[in-house]
């Protein structure tokens, strides 16, 4: 065995990526994440640090079973992610994870007459006055999660966070546009370019993968290996006969530059001859068919991971959209014993989250109960009683004072505890939708909260996060750690404009002054003497809008 670096490997290097694989396995795990491995035939192995950019030259000493340690030279090496410690720079680093949803479009819903957000990163912030549709673009984007999973458009509408009645209401409601002869024509769209989370392609192709060895097939199932796509999903409303249809879907793989695949059949498209949707099956030549007008969207309908891998792979991860927004009072109730895997939409489920966590997972709850505890002064445990009806309670203890039921603990408390465990869930939404993160919370405690969320956005395999705020705090914590958008409400409909920069002209006075709040602006304060330079001050100086 020969040593470079923290490995040692072997002086042979493997024949193939197969052995190279089976060599890397035996690497302890805490070396894992710190360097990469990189290998090609008649190169020998060695480790680069993620962040430095060194890359191996083939030479000609570089014989097969030379002993001779290969040379490392300065390239344009691509470089790939690692967990580099700190904080966030100014500027979205190389080593920050992938976005989820790149590019989002809605058109038709509520005062979201067609609005555009691209260049999206994992962490996204949507700043404006109130009233001015930033929920919108979040109950929209919850009702796309729904429609990619529930079994019918209408129980969609009916269980999305955009209807605040909880019940059925008239789905016109949630549509906008009419036609020049007064007869409405209801219309609503959606565009999304997403980045398949890693974790559902590596599902999917291990449940291929078990199935094949189960079934003791030489042929190897079609896996996911596209990693980009564009959906759109078209709906209707027909007032005269009620009817609320799906009207058009396409799926198709993009390139690295956003560009549609030429070479790759879409997995869902129209096909003018046959006047059906054409469904790709990957492992036949012939397509299936689907008739529209139709009451579901094929996402929530196509299951079949073996012909369809990368369809059900699009459909889980926009069905795994979540929208959050918390209410105090609904978290300090009591909640039945139903296995809740993250704190509900309005935090209604939070007790009965963490009795699950407690018990599924032990050690990730012991972890995220010591966290807390350096948060919330004074706090040392977070515990869930049983009543003898079976619901399900919450209780806060703290050093030398303590327990303390749900309902005597303050809102901050509250929404800390709903915030970490969103984002310690084991299993975590591709893309969270938090509302307002600063209502009833003190600025320290702001503080944590975007902290929490900024440090769950960057991680591997977690979230997306898009926060709605009216606060400057808000925006002057994350102004360099987000994609920021300004939010207006005009005549024509809601208006979402992107931030660029600090030090450019930002808005060109689309709001008023006072951007954040509904009316004048505040007074400066007279116990802060130091003139605020943040981004959130200068939006509610008026100095961009």
């Amino acid at each position: 065995m020969k040593t470079y670096g923290p490995l040692a490997i072997s002086r042979s290097p493997p024949r193939s990526w197969r052995r190279c694989r089976r060599t890397c396995s035996s690497i302890p795990g805490s070396a894992i994440g710190k360097v990469v491995i990189r290998y090609r035939p008649n190169w020998s192995i060695t480790s680069v640090p993620n962040w430095t950019g060194l890359r191996l030259t083939r030479t000609p000493s570089a014989k097969r079973g030379s002993s001779t340690p290969p040379q490392r030279t300065r390239g344009r090496a691509r470089r790939t992610r690692a967990t580099r410690p700190g904080g966030l720079s100014r500027r979205r680093p190389s080593w920050y994870p992938e976005s989820v949803i790149r590019r989002l479009v809605v058109e038709g819903y509520k005062s979201l007459a067609r609005v555009e957000l691209s260049g999206l990163d994992r962490l996204v912030l949507l700043f404006g006055p109130n009233a001015a549709g930033k929920s919108n673009l979040l109950d929209a984007l919850d009702l796309l999660g729904h429609l990619a999973r529930e079994d019918s458009a209408v129980s969609a509408f009916t269980k999305h966070r955009g209807n605040r009645a909880g019940r059925e209401v008239p789905v016109r409601w949630f549509f906008r546009g009419t036609n020049g002869n007064g007869v409405e024509e209801l219309r609503l769209a959606f565009t999304v370019d997403i980045e398949l989370n890693p974790s559902i392609r590596d599902r999917i192709n291990g449940a291929l993968d078990e199935r094949k060895k189960r079934e003791r097939l030489e042929r190897s199932y079609t896996r996911v290996t596209r990693s980009r796509f564009r959906y759109r999903l078209q709906l209707g409303y027909r007032p005269r006969e009620r009817a609320l249809e799906v009207t058009g879907e396409s799926l198709e793989a993009l390139g690295r530059d956003g560009a549609a695949l030429r070479s790759e059949k879409p997995f869902i498209r129209w096909d003018q001859s046959a006047g059906r949707l054409a469904v790709k099956l990957e492992r036949q030549a012939h397509p299936r068919y689907f008739a529209l007008p139709r009451q579901r969207s094929v996402l929530s309908e196509v299951g079949d991971v073996v012909n369809h891998p990368h369809l059900v792979a699009v459909a889980r991860e926009l069905a795994s959209i979540r929208a959050y927004y918390v209410e105090p009072t609904r978290m300090r109730a009591e909640v039945s014993d139903i296995r809740a895997e993250d704190p509900g939409p309005h935090g209604a489920s939070l007790a009965a989250f963490y009795h699950w966590l407690e018990h599924e997972h032990p050690a990730r709850y012991r972890n995220l109960v010591r966290n807390l505890a350096q948060l919330v002064p004074g706090l040392t445990a977070v515990e869930v009683e049983e009543g003898v009806e079976g619901f399900l309670t919450l209780w806060i203890e703290e050093a030398g004072r303590g327990r303390f039921h749900a309902a005597m603990v303050s809102e901050g408390t509250l929404r800390l505890l709903c915030v970490a465990g969103i984002a310690a869930t084991p299993s975590p939404a591709a893309v969270v939708g938090y509302e307002e993160p600063e209502n009833g919370v003190h600025p320290a405690r702001l503080a944590q909260i975007c902290e929490i969320v900024a440090e769950a956005a960057r991680r591997d395999g977690g979230s997306q996060f898009l926060l709605t705020t009216h606060s400057r705090d808000v925006i002057d914590l994350l102004e360099h750690r987000a994609t920021c958008f300004a939010c207006t409400g005009t005549a024509a409909g809601t208006v979402f404009q992107p931030v660029a920069g600090a030090d450019q002209p930002l808005l060109r006075r689309a709001m008023l002054q006072g951007a954040l709040q509904d009316g004048e602006a505040p007074p400066p304060d007279p116990e802060d003497p130091e003139p605020r330079s943040g981004l959130g001050a200068r939006v509610a100086r008026g100095d961009y809008g």
